[in-house]
């Protein structure tokens, strides 16, 4: 598994498959080959990708950081109603 992490704050954004083709550029981040969808919030400049993660049962978007190869539950996470 890999997963879109903000360089701001770690949280994780998004959790991909291994075998899922991300290209991060100082402007976007495209998933697939060919490309199925672009990610506009998240390029090279605020974003970084980790590889080789095993995902929490119950992630979910922006609920955890991923710091130092390890996952912790973000503070500012409020679940959805």
């Amino acid at each position: 598994m890999k997963t879109i992490i903000l360089n701001e704050d770690s949280v994780s954004t998004d959790i991909f498959s291994d075998d899922t083709v991300l290209t991060i550029t100082d402007k976007e981040i495209s998933v697939g080959y060919p490309v199925e969808y672009i990610i506009m919030y998240a390029n090279s400049k605020n974003s970084s990708i980790a590889t080789d993660i095993t995902k929490p049962e119950n992630w979910e978007v922006n609920k955890y950081k991923y710091i130092n190869q390890e996952w912790v539950l973000n503070d500012n996470y409020e679940e959805p109603e």
